[in-house]
């Protein structure tokens, strides 16, 4: 929840500063000029940051904070109805988002390495010519790896989980067939679960949640 507000408020100053940039074309005619209708594709990058909380079958726990860049690709359609505008859009993003911290048998150190992760998510948002702001929420899946080091040797296994993403943004029609956009997505992934071969047989259920702010380019067909 703490990460969720966190990023509400982000989104929230993000739209503020959309919307004051556009506080000129408030007054929006019933045919937008511009029309943001059709097929998109194209190309973001950004930064992720969050939690791993790791629970053991022995009633041990362990988090780490986790960070790291993103960069990934994006498709969708939009249909426009005068100043509204309703889309799917699906993403994919390889992840360097990770981190570490000492395990609770402190001969170990544990650590959460977020390979890629992705998402199909409705789009719905207001237009003001070439300035759409929007919000979007949908289902996401992510691979993830969990590794623990003893006397400099690694252990690790991987694991996927479906979970949800929501979040928004705003876009700019910078050129007739190509937007600008920024945007601000929370992930929550409760359903990883993996065991260590050097760990006893213990087993562990884990839940990621992060936020990535990201920019990125479209172009529009």
């Amino acid at each position: 929840m703490k990460k969720f507000l966190i990023a509400a408020t982000a989104l929230s100053g993000l739209l503020a500063f959309a919307g004051s940039a556009a506080a000129a074309d408030l007054a929006v005619p019933v045919d937008p000029v511009y029309d943001w209708s059709g097929f998109y594709i194209g190309a973001h990058g950004g930064y992720g940051w969050g939690d791993s909380d790791n629970d053991a079958s022995n009633g041990a726990s362990w988090s780490a904070d986790i960070e790291g860049i993103v960069a990934g690709i994006h498709a969708g359609y939009n249909l426009q109805m005068d100043s509204f505008v309703f889309g799917i859009e699906a993403d994919v993003d390889f992840s360097d988002i990770d981190g570490h911290t000492p395990c609770p048998n402190a001969a170990f150190e544990c650590d959460t390495d977020v390979e890629w992760f992705g998402s199909l998510r409705a789009r719905a948002g207001f237009a003001m010519d070439n300035l759409l702001i929007y919000g979007t929420g949908g289902v996401a899946l992510a691979e993830a790896e969990f590794g623990n080091t003893l006397a400099g040797v690694r252990i690790d296994e991987s694991d996927d989980s479906v979970g949800f993403v929501v979040g928004g943004g705003a876009e700019f029609a910078a050129w007739e067939n190509i937007s600008l956009r920024a945007e601000v997505l929370y992930y929550n992934f409760d359903d990883f679960g993996f065991a260590w071969s050097n760990d006893g047989g213990i087993s562990y259920d884990s839940e990621l949640d992060f936020i990535v702010a990201r920019a990125g380019v479209t172009f529009h067909f």
